[in-house]
């Protein structure tokens, strides 16, 4: 072999060499960008597949919140003292009713569910939204109820602030617990002892109320 013929070959050996190695990377290259984009699709696949799943379940929740809001208005039973509301006074009705649909319900309830527990109050004998009451006597009405252990009722509230304004609801439970309508507590009310309510908003300040304090950490 010639010299020319042998340094042609080795020129021809190099580009072949240098060839492979730009097709190597071009492959790999190409390889990892494909496997980029494969690792996006699934990813957003997986996303879509999971938002798809939180959205049906949030519908079957909030169908299944719907049927049992529903039944239970129609029921009007009490899970929590195992009898008709329409077996109880009107105002222990109110209390027992909002107390119940707040186990029954998730910790941030649609608005449209304490509507419906005005509601469904409203349709209790003695109950409807144009009999009002200052909110004391009310106090002084489930006071004297008898054949209710109203103590393990009031057990499922805790006790009302020390200092500050209270609401509805911390009256209630101090009434609950068996406190008499205290004055000192009263005042601290925002509307005052007197302040006129029917039985339907009762339970419904009552409800929205014990929620609000579920959500900001209150516990019985």
């Amino acid at each position: 072999m010639t010299p020319l013929l042998a340094d042609q070959l080795d020129e021809v050996l190099k580009k072949n060499a240098e060839l492979g190695d730009t097709l190597h990377a071009s492959l790999t290259n190409s390889q990892a960008a494909l496997a980029t984009s494969v690792t996006q699709a699934l990813s957003a696949q997986q996303d879509w597949v999971q938002k798809a799943i939180t959205s049906a379940k949030a519908q079957q929740d909030a169908e299944r919140l719907r049927v049992s809001a529903l039944w239970w208005s129609e029921a009007l039973y009490s899970p929590r003292l195992r009898r008709s509301y329409r077996s109880l006074p009107p105002a222990l009705a109110a209390v027992v009713m909002a107390l119940d649909l707040h186990d029954l319900t998730p910790s941030l309830p649609p608005a449209s569910v304490g509507y419906l527990l005005a509601e469904t109050v409203g349709r209790l004998p003695e109950a409807s939204f144009e009999q009002t009451r200052p909110l004391v006597e009310w106090l002084g009405v489930l006071r004297g109820t008898t054949g209710v252990d109203l103590g393990k009722i009031g057990a499922a509230l805790c006790a009302p602030p020390t200092h500050g304004r209270v609401s509805v609801r911390d009256v209630l439970a101090a009434t609950l617990r068996g406190a008499s309508p205290d004055p000192a507590l009263l005042n601290r009310l925002p509307g005052g002892p007197d302040t006129p309510m029917s039985l339907p908003n009762l339970a419904h300040a009552l409800f929205r109320q014990e929620k609000a304090l579920l959500l900001a950490g209150g516990e019985p």
